[in-house]
């Protein structure tokens, strides 16, 4: 169960950052423009 847990943990963590990452590209680029 704890393994599941932090297995999810990994996941939701691994999302969230990827999700941060296209935000700062879109900002950027539209700074560009």
């Amino acid at each position: 169960m704890l393994f599941h847990f932090s297995l999810m943990a990994i996941t939701l963590g691994a999302n969230y950052v990827a999700a941060l990452r296209k935000t700062e590209v879109y900002v950027w680029l539209n700074n560009l423009q």
